[in-house]
């Protein structure tokens, strides 16, 4: 589903509106499929050069391919609950799409139980496998942090993450107009602050953020791949699985290459 909201994509063409992708799996409970579960990600990029040159492999083609591998797996299988993987353009135009959708679908927002917010999660500059969990002080919000982290472990997926449960959270993301509106919600982010205390210790900034040089041969996949396994993992258990849709189950096997 195409959804085209009312923002113009510039000067030069005042007529072509901007536009979000939303692809849906229904849910199969009775009880329960009207209850929504997001996994979102914003896929536009930006640089010195926007207009030109703006690759975007970490900000943020990893949440755009970590979207794509959701879809490849989940179209096997069925949930209780109802799916909707997001794309969301203009997230660098001080995050316009997330803030369309949520007014376009304000009658989605009482049912949704949950959002995962993929927002540049592939560099890892010191090979230490730590990223940032952005929750806010949201108790729902802190229970879905809590379900990654039990992902990570029953899945032994080797990772470790900053948990950022209070008002110094991120707020320059997709996630934010998700909060505001009080629904439980949290944004995966690589190590990108220093957070006294917490496991990652120093911040591992990506030095190619917003720039040109923000392409393939500058991110970790290994990590990156990873972290988009531990969100396919949460939003499954946000789902409820059932199932398979097969009789006979396929071999569901995701590229390693994914973000290479």
């Amino acid at each position: 589903m195409i959804h085209t909201y009312d923002f113009p994509f510039g000067d030069r063409y005042p007529h072509r509106n901007w536009k979000n992708i939303i692809l849906t799996f229904p849910g199969q409970d009775p009880l329960l499929k009207n209850e929504r579960v997001l996994l979102v990600a914003h896929f536009d990029s930006t640089s010195e050069q926007e207009y030109t040159l703006a690759p975007g492999a970490d900000d943020n083609a990893s949440g755009t391919a970590g979207l794509l591998e959701a879809a490849a797996i989940m179209r096997h299988y069925r949930f209780e609950r109802t799916i909707h993987l997001v794309w969301f353009s203009g997230e660098e135009k001080s995050r316009v799409g997330s803030n369309f959708f949520v007014k376009d679908y304000a009658d989605w927002l009482p049912e949704i139980i949950g959002v995962v917010n993929l927002d540049m999660f592939a560099f890892d500059g010191d090979n230490d496998r730590c990223f940032e969990v952005h929750a806010g002080t949201l108790p729902g919000s802190h229970e879905i942090g809590n379900c990654i982290g039990a992902v990570i472990d029953d899945y032994n997926l080797d990772l470790t993450y900053d948990f950022i449960d209070d008002d110094t959270a991120y707020i320059f993301s997709d996630h934010y107009y998700f909060w505001k509106n009080d629904i439980p919600a949290v944004m995966v982010l690589e190590n990108s602050f220093y957070q006294a205390g917490k496991a990652c210790g120093a911040s591992d900034w990506n030095p190619d953020y917003h720039t040109t040089s923000d392409t393939v041969e500058n991110i970790n996949a290994d990590t990156g791949f990873s972290i988009v396994k531990a969100a396919i993992g949460t939003i499954a258990r946000l789902s409820q699985p059932l199932n398979p849709c097969f009789t006979t189950k396929p071999e569901v096997k995701p590229q390693d290459n994914i973000l290479r």
